[in-house]
């Protein structure tokens, strides 16, 4: 499939290359959007303008909705009103929203005031919601049928109003719009004509309400291998609909972000974008990571005297801030990936913090040991074994509690928790581990 596609890419660039244009536009034509963006992808932005002339509006909107944000803003900043408008309403309203919200108030306004009022007003339903909840990522096209209508009304109705490109799923409300139930088509198919639809529904619906964020409609949908998600507001009553494409977009997303985080960089970085903009994001993160440095030699210069008289003392640092750092990285990101899923909640999290602090203990007693044993050897000093043993032992029982410790508490206070799985947590371990490794040195052997 890769070499496909390869190959693929390979014939589009030598169409473009000799200009030929006709044939570039049919295979354009016949392409899956996904490869049409991975073709753009290498091309510069007036190329990139070009072959977006060759394709069909609703195609159009597709590509720049599969693009990365930063590479989006820019086709659509070289776009007229015009154009734009022609794409936004070619494409789904969840989609359309997702790129209105980059452009410019005033440009957004006026393309909002060319289009039909009623797709308009759906629109501005969903911008009126933050972009990463569940009313930014859903769209109002979902079949609504009354709870009380017979099953033929609700086929005649299912019929009348059902959504191209949206899953099968019907959704039983009240009088006031309260979303009461689900109802599978089946259910409807093989009723009886004159049965009611709360006869033949099911209601137990799962649903989300519409300022949640997108995450937590992720791990529901997950959660109850849904193909779709009903939006409600805080009364119950059904906004809209959140497909499993749109999810599975919020996944990719989400996972990224916080790869990103724990990488210790704070945003996707196009493959296109500016080598200065690329190291500007990475500054904040290296600065950081430069400071809790310059901290920790801060520490080794305070503890000089004992390095000075039991050098063996220092062949051991990097072992100790090591295997430390290694156990705090693999606790942090163990909490934020259970955070992200939705299997950790902060109601139990005591529970994960034991269980967590009993394999730090298991891990530094087995690490101390062998460490200790292996120090002892090189430098031939039954005491400087001891310091790497109970260094050993605390720094990496000090690293698997802050480990989960820190992504609890940035949960609770609102930051998100992968900032914790990077540079932060490495930096703070490497200085507790230094200090634990020095001071245990310092009273052991002054102790005689």
């Amino acid at each position: 499939m890769e070499e496909e596609t390869g190959s693929q890419q390979d014939r589009l660039y030598s169409l473009f290359e000799s200009n030929s244009l006709s044939e570039l536009k049919e295979v354009l034509a016949e392409m899956h959007e996904a490869d049409i963006t991975a073709f753009l992808q290498i091309l510069g932005e007036e190329d990139r303008l070009r072959i977006l002339t060759f394709l069909e509006p609703s195609k159009i909107g597709a590509v720049l909705y599969e693009m990365d944000s930063a590479t989006t803003k820019e086709l659509l900043k070289a776009m007229s009103v015009e154009s734009i408008s022609r794409i936004i309403e070619a494409i789904h309203p969840d989609e359309a929203a997702d790129i209105l919200a980059y452009l410019k108030p005033s440009r957004a306004v006026r393309i909002l005031n060319s289009i039909p009022r009623e797709y308009a007003g759906m629109l501005k339903e969903i911008l009126n919601y933050p972009i990463d909840s569940a009313g930014g990522i859903m769209t109002p096209e979902v079949v609504r049928i009354k709870e009380n209508y017979t099953v033929e009304q609700a086929i005649r109705e299912c019929k009348k109003s059902y959504p191209a490109d949206v899953p099968l799923y019907i959704y039983a409300i009240d009088d006031e719009g309260r979303l009461t139930g689900t109802v599978r088509s089946r259910n409807l198919l093989f009723a009886d004509d004159n049965d009611k639809v709360f006869e033949v529904m099911n209601r137990d619906a799962v649903s989300i309400n519409i300022n949640a964020d997108q995450e937590e409609a992720a791990n529901l949908l997950q959660r109850y291998d849904l193909l779709a998600l009903p939006v409600v507001d805080d009364d119950n009553v059904l906004k809209g609909v959140i497909t499993s494409d749109d999810l599975f977009d919020v996944v990719q997303e989400e996972n990224t972000e916080d790869m990103l985080l724990m990488a210790g960089t704070s945003e996707k970085e196009p493959f296109t974008e500016p080598l200065f903009k690329k190291a500007l994001r990475r500054i904040p993160w290296l600065i950081m990571t430069l400071f809790g440095g310059l901290i920790a030699g801060t520490i080794l210069k305070s503890f000089q005297e004992t390095l000075n008289e039991i050098v063996a003392l220092a062949f051991f640092i990097p072992v100790v801030i090591g295997l430390a750092g290694n156990v705090g990285i693999q606790s942090s990101t163990i909490m934020v990936r259970g955070l992200a899923t939705g299997e950790l909640v902060l109601k139990t999290s005591f529970l994960y913090i034991l269980r967590e602090i009993r394999v730090g203990l298991m891990l530094g007693f087995l690490c101390g040991i062998l460490a200790g044993l292996g120090g002892a050897f090189i430098s031939g000093s039954f005491k400087v074994g001891l310091v790497v043993t109970l260094s050993m032992f605390t720094s990496i029982l000090f690293a698997s509690s802050n480990g989960v410790m820190i992504p609890l508490i940035c949960e609770k206070i609102g930051i998100d928790p992968a900032i914790t799985s990077g540079p932060f947590v490495t930096t703070f371990n490497d200085i507790v581990g230094i200090l634990i490794y020095l001071f245990i040195g310092t009273m052991l052997f002054r102790m005689g």
